[in-house]
């Protein structure tokens, strides 16, 4: 253990001895590695998902912002071994770099848009699972969320090509399996807003309701609501909350007075 408490991450320098099936092993372990410290070290919101190719030849993992699997920080193949950034933005490093230079070798092509949807302390209950994480990899397995057959997402497999499987895991806190993904502003109390502005965008200007505003009660729900929401939204997103916002304080819930376009 280290003196802060957490797990000691033991480097996995590739050998030229070894054999491919240990290679591969201890690259896909480095990047679980780099992941990990990543969260630890102000990225606390990031989520990991390592799975098997559909052709089921490749062990793969991709960083990438909370509810959003799609919307890749990073991703990685078995199919390049050591060549870490590879599928990443094409450069080169040392197969032996430690967990944390990778880490942040990775974050240095990273759009700062999807570095800030991750930034954060992690919760503890994250921390803890990350603890579980590293137990998996010290016994000699690479976790894996889903297959190409995978009905059941509640748990992750272990998998090992030297031993073969090992028991499941609980997958990471906040895990949402790609098939599940959804965007924030699709969410029923953004629609409407989204609506009024779409009628409003029409025009060349609009007259705000901003007695809303003035109402201290009402301005904190809503600028509330949208904090709530912008933690979990990408650029696009946070596009459409805001638009949303404003259309609801063109069109206010209930009232029917409708904006008018006006030229000068």
């Amino acid at each position: 253990m280290s003196e802060d408490g957490h797990q000691t991450i033991v480097e996995d320098d590739l050998d030229d001895e070894d054999s491919p099936q240990e290679k591969i092993m201890a690259a896909g372990r480095k990047i679980l590695q780099a992941g990990i410290w990543l969260i630890r070290n102000g990225y606390g919101r990031m989520m990991l998902l390592p799975y098997a190719a559909p052709s089921g030849c490749y062990w793969r993992c991709a960083f990438y912002p909370p509810g959003h699997p799609s919307k890749k920080l990073y991703h990685y193949s078995t199919s390049s071994v050591a060549k870490y950034l590879a599928d990443h933005c094409g450069g080169s490093i040392r197969s032996d770099v430690a967990p944390a230079g990778l880490a942040k070798a990775i974050m240095k092509s990273v759009p700062k848009d999807l570095k800030a949807s991750c930034v954060g302390e992690a919760s503890l209950e994250s921390l803890q699972w990350l603890e579980l994480l590293e137990r998996s990899l010290a016994e000699g397995f690479l976790p894996q969320a889903f297959h190409e057959y995978t009905d059941d997402y509640s748990r992750w497999d272990l998998v090992s090509l030297a031993r073969g499987n090992g028991r499941s895991i609980e997958p990471q806190p906040g895990y949402v399996p790609p098939h599940e993904e959804r965007d924030v502003a699709d969410d029923p109390e953004w629609r409407d807003g989204e609506a009024a502005w779409t009628e409003a965008a029409g025009g060349l200007t609009a007259m705000l309701q901003i007695a809303t505003l003035a109402d201290d009660n009402a301005c904190y729900e809503i600028s509330d609501r949208l904090r709530r929401a912008m933690s979990e939204a990408d650029g696009f997103s946070a596009m459409r909350l805001l638009r949303s916002t404003i259309g609801s304080l063109v069109f206010p819930e209930g009232d029917s007075i409708r904006a008018k376009a006006q030229v000068p």
